[in-house]
Formats: structure tokens, C-alpha cells, sequence
């Protein structure tokens, strides 16, 4: 009999997965995120991911004199992986960045990092920087972050029907007629179908928004791969804005 998962299951698996962003905020310098890709050599790869899932981290600064891993990648604990009968918070990860003789810091991970997405950032002499090269990123509300994706569980992009994803604005009527954006995951096949579906919503915690859902939280990826394994049914998912304008005072 085909393995099923209810809407309250997925819920919970694509919460899993945006959990970094949502278990509390990031404490970051008060300095301004930089990015400057003017110092960064052409062979330079990051984030690489190792066969044995360890994480090596580069970026050109020959004139920094420190440079570290932040974000919540490092900060919410949850990237190593323990025993599943462990129920602290867990070790944070270890990655000692050292520059080399071209002026390029590499750091790599000193154990295997979990499978699943990631947001970080380097913190160059104090300031900010998002990775010069990771095209991969991931928005909150105030602030933008680098994304890592380790590969091996059902966040990971794989070669299987895809569905599409769709961002959609509208009027809202209750807000006194502000224009708002809501995403939206159809299943595959679904524009050529004539099939009804059932509506997952997905509401962002504090910080987020909802383009985090498709980002950081892989729902898109996970549904894929979980309709492609037969572990979920087809499904309509709304990811609304769930954070309304504040007031005038």
C-alpha cells in the first residue's frame, strides 16, 4: 500500500526545514552587510560541499586580518549531526577560516554537516559579508543571507517531475487596499490537468517572509520529491505574507 503523509506531516517536515529562521533571531554585527567581488580570484569555489558532506568555505581578503562563519548556520546548533536519542541543543559547527599566501580564506567544516539548507554569511574585520561567490540566496524580512544546501535528504533538488512556482500580488481589501504577494506551488502537471487539488497553507515566522519558504525552507524541492515517492498527495501550496504593515502612529 502507498505510503501517505498528511497535510499536518508536511507541515511539520518543511517547518523542519525553515526552522533556522524561525527558532530565533540572528544577532549580527552592527555593521552593514558589504559585498565586494573585486578581490575574489577565479578559481575560487563556495561553498563546496565534500563528498563526506564536510563544508569548505572560501572568499578573497587579502587585507583582513579575521575572518569567521556566522549566520544561522552556525548559531542555531542544528547543522551537525547527533544521535537521534540526543535531545540537547547540539554542537555548533567548527570552521577555522585561514588566509592563504593569495590572499584567500578557506575554512572547511570539521565534521559532516546534516543534509538541508542553510543561511550564513562571512564576518570580515567585523563587517558582514554575504558570499561574493554563492549565487544562492536567501531574504528575511530585514536582511539578506548566503545559502549553503547540503544535499542527501528530501530538500535536495532532484531529477524528478517539478512543479512550478508562482509569485502572485493582489489587493487586499482588508489592509485598506495596499498591494501584497503571496507564492504559490502547484503540483506537476497541474496546468495541463483538470484535477482538484487540497490548499496547504504556510504561514513564515518572525523575521521571514514568505518568499522564505521556497528558499530557506525547500518546500517546493521537498513536495517534489515526496509527490515523486509516492509519500504525498499532490497538493496546492499558498505561502502568504504574513506580516502586515504596522500602523501609523
Amino acid at each position: 500500500m502507498t505510503q501517505r503523509i498528511s497535510f499536518q506531516t508536511f507541515a511539520l517536515a518543511a517547518t523542519a526545514a525553515l526552522l533556522p529562521s524561525t527558532a530565533r533571531a540572528q544577532a549580527r554585527p552592527s555593521t552593514p552587510i558589504a559585498i565586494d567581488r573585486g578581490v575574489q580570484p577565479a578559481a575560487v569555489i563556495s561553498p563546496e560541499v565534500l563528498s563526506d558532506r564536510r563544508v569548505t568555505f572560501r572568499i578573497g581578503a587579502p587585507d583582513a586580518k579575521a575572518v569567521t562563519i556566522d549566520g544561522e548556520f552556525y548559531r542555531q546548533a542544528n547543522a551537525v549531526e547527533v544521535p537521534a536519542t540526543d535531545m540537547t541543543e547540539g554542537p555548533r559547527p567548527v570552521v577555522k577560516m585561514v588566509k592563504g599566501e593569495d590572499g584567500v580564506w578557506t575554512g572547511t567544516t570539521t565534521t559532516p554537516i546534516r543534509p538541508g539548507a542553510y543561511r550564513y554569511y562571512f564576518v570580515v574585520d567585523g563587517t558582514v559579508t554575504l558570499d561574493p561567490r554563492n549565487t544562492v540566496m536567501s531574504p528575511q524580512r530585514a536582511s539578506q543571507n548566503s545559502l549553503l544546501v547540503v544535499p542527501g535528504d528530501f530538500s535536495e533538488h532532484r531529477a524528478v517531475p517539478h512543479g512550478s512556482v508562482l509569485e502572485q500580488h493582489f489587493i487586499s481589501s482588508t489592509l485598506g487596499g495596499i498591494d501584497r504577494r503571496l507564492i504559490i506551488y502547484t503540483p506537476p502537471g497541474y496546468e495541463k490537468g483538470t484535477d482538484k487539488y487540497p490548499v496547504l497553507y504556510l504561514m513564515h515566522g518572525g523575521g521571514d517572509s514568505e518568499t522564505s519558504w521556497t528558499t530557506a525552507g525547500r518546500a517546493n524541492e521537498i513536495l517534489d520529491n515526496l509527490i515523486a515517492a509516492g509519500k504525498a498527495k499532490p497538493m496546492i501550496v499558498v505561502m502568504p505574507d504574513g506580516s502586515p504593515p504596522m500602523p501609523d502612529k
